[in-house]
C-alpha cells in the first residue's frame, strides 16, 4: 500500500524503514512529506515518507496492545427461566486467534562495469545480489556477489561467492543467536571451491534509527575441495557490523570477519569491506555505492594470499 493513499488515514500498518526498522501503528496523518504514525507504547510518530520502504496494512483486531488481556466475547444474556433451579453458568470463551504479522522482505541488485581499449582491452564486472527477511524475532540475510576481470580476452579473474546468516532474537536483551553459512568459488585460487559455516552469539550495542553497531563471536569449520588440502579446519568466527546514516540520502557502511585456525596458532584469514552509499532517487530506490574489499589467508601461496576489489556500484533496491 502507499502511505500517500488518502485511504490509508486510520490503517494500522506496518511499516519498514531505510535501515531496515520495523515500526507498527495507526496511520494519523500524511502532511509535506511527513507521516504521523500513533504508537501504542511511544505515542505520535513523525516519519519522513522518503525514509519509508514500504507498508502493509494489517487488521488491528487481530493483534492486542502489549501486556493487554485480550478481551473475550460478550455473551448473550441468560433467558430467565420462572421455574427455580441452579443458575446457569456461562460457558467459557474461547481465546481470540492471533494472526502474527507477515514478514518484511528487502531486496538489491548491484552492478559494476568497467573497462578500456587501445593500448590494453580490460573489462572488469561486478553483480552482486542481497535480500533480507525481517520479522518480529528474526532476521535472515542473503547475499551473493560475482567478480570477473578480462584482459584481450583472457580471463584473469572470476569469483563467486555465497553467504548466509540467521539471527534469532533472544528475549528481552540485546543478544541474539545467529548460524551462518558460505561457499566460495574461484577459478584462480589452488582450491576449486571453499565452504564454511558456524554459529554463536552477536551483541548489539547501539541499534537506532541512524545508527546500527553489533558483533559476533561463534565457533565452525572451513574445508576446501579440489585443492592440496580438503580436510575440515575448525575455526574461531569474530565479527562486527557498523552501519551510520550521515543524511536523509547518505550512509556508510563498514563490517569485517576475522576467522583463526584453532588448530595451528599464527594462522587465519579474514574478510572486511566498507563502502558509502548515496541514494540518487528516492521514487526508484536507486543508489550509488563506492567501496573496498580485502581478504586475506595466511594458509594461500603468496600470489593468492591477499585480495583488494575496489568498486563503484549502481544499487536498485525492490
Amino acid at each position: 500500500m502507499s502511505v500517500n493513499d488518502p485511504r490509508a488515514i486510520g490503517s494500522f500498518v506496518f511499516i519498514r524503514l531505510e535501515n531496515d526498522d520495523v515500526v507498527r501503528g495507526t496511520i494519523v496523518r500524511v502532511e509535506r512529506g511527513v507521516l504521523t504514525l500513533q504508537h501504542e507504547v511511544l505515542g505520535d510518530i513523525e516519519i519522513p515518507t522518503n525514509r519509508i520502504l514500504s507498508a502493509q496494512r494489517v487488521s488491528e483486531e487481530k493483534l492486542p496492545a502489549p501486556g493487554a488481556t485480550p478481551t473475550p466475547p460478550v455473551q448473550p444474556p441468560v433467558e430467565q427461566i420462572p421455574e427455580v433451579g441452579p443458575p446457569v453458568e456461562p460457558e467459557t470463551p474461547l481465546e481470540p486467534v492471533i494472526e502474527e504479522p507477515e514478514a518484511v522482505w528487502a531486496s538489491r541488485v548491484e552492478l559494476g562495469l568497467n573497462g578500456s581499449q587501445g593500448n590494453s582491452e580490460r573489462l572488469n564486472g561486478q553483480l552482486a545480489f542481497r535480500t533480507t527477511r525481517v520479522t518480529e524475532g528474526t532476521r535472515l540475510s542473503i547475499d551473493a556477489n560475482w567478480r570477473v576481470n578480462t584482459n584481450r580476452g583472457q580471463r584473469t579473474a572470476n569469483r563467486l561467492t555465497l553467504n548466509a546468516r540467521q539471527d534469532w532474537n533472544l528475549p528481552e536483551s540485546q543478544w541474539t543467536l545467529f548460524l551462518q553459512s558460505g561457499s566460495e568459488f574461484d577459478e584462480f585460487r589452488e582450491f576449486d571451491a571453499r565452504v564454511s559455516a558456524g554459529a554463536g552469539f552477536s551483541y548489539r550495542f547501539i541499534e537506532d534509527e541512524d545508527t546500527k553497531l553489533s558483533a559476533r563471536i561463534g565457533v565452525g569449520f572451513s574445508r576446501d575441495f579440489g585443492g592440496p588440502d580438503e580436510n575440515s579446519v575448525p575455526e574461531l568466527i569474530t565479527g562486527v557490523d557498523f552501519s551510520h546514516r550521515l543524511t536523509d540520502r547518505q550512509r556508510i557502511v563498514v563490517s569485517g570477519e576475522l576467522f583463526p585456525d584453532l588448530t595451528e596458532t599464527g594462522e587465519y584469514r579474514s574478510v572486511s569491506n566498507a563502502r558509502w552509499e548515496y541514494r540518487l532517487d528516492t521514487e526508484q530506490d536507486l543508489s550509488l555505492s563506492i567501496g573496498v574489499e580485502h581478504r586475506y589467508d595466511t594458509q594461500a601461496t603468496s600470489e593468492f594470499r591477499t585480495d583488494v576489489d575496489y568498486f563503484v556500484r549502481l544499487v536498485l533496491g525492490f
